[in-house]
């Protein structure tokens, strides 16, 4: 079957509508579409809301007018209604995706670490600012939590130092240039940016 040079969409526009970025197309067979959502461009008011109340939650904790308990209850009841938003598609758009990101990453289940990641991953493909570096600190945080070694950061054990597998270059495209170093809750000494 010979492909026609037609068969292909051309951008015309892009535009702002409903707070989602849109692409209008113009083109001929299977590939037209007069519009195609690209991206969101602000979070939806539920994620909004589950950001704010957490930022709130962690002010009251540094002041003392909120325990780390009552944090960790409030902190959980958010993720769950992320865990729903999840499995019903009501996460729509990169600011989505990277806020429940940034909120799960917090958590110390690999489970809810794991889904960050994959966040962050759907919002590197929409090209989100920090959505890469997002993606690769929650993968360094995802195998720390499994007993794993890191791969962007490099462990320092029992005076023995181990690098890390990633290559310098690659650690760089992803904003994790080995720059400081930490201790972890295990008593290693992680370097990472």
């Amino acid at each position: 079957m010979k492909k026609s040079l037609l068969n292909f969409a051309l951008p015309i526009a892009i535009g702002a509508i409903g707070g989602a970025i849109i692409l209008i197309t113009a083109g001929a067979g299977a590939n037209a579409r007069a519009v195609a959502l690209i991206d969101r461009l602000e979070a939806s008011p539920t994620v909004q809301r589950l950001h704010d109340q957490s930022t709130v939650d962690y002010v009251k904790v540094q002041e003392g007018s909120l325990t780390e308990s009552e944090l960790h209850t409030r902190e959980k009841a958010r993720l769950q209604t992320i865990h729903e938003l999840y499995k019903t598609g009501g996460l729509r758009g990169s600011p989505d995706y990277m806020i429940s990101a940034e909120l799960l990453e917090r958590s110390d289940d690999a489970d809810n670490v794991l889904l960050a990641h994959d966040l962050a991953v759907l919002a590197t493909s929409l090209n989100a600012p920090d959505a890469l570096r997002l993606s690769a600190r929650t993968e360094e945080k995802f195998l720390k939590l499994k007993g794993w070694g890191p791969r962007f950061g490099q462990v320092h054990s029992a005076g023995e130092s181990k690098p890390s597998d990633v290559a310098s270059w690659h650690r760089k495209a992803v904003g994790m240039e080995a720059t400081s170093v930490r201790p972890s809750k295990s008593g290693d000494v992680i370097t990472t940016s």
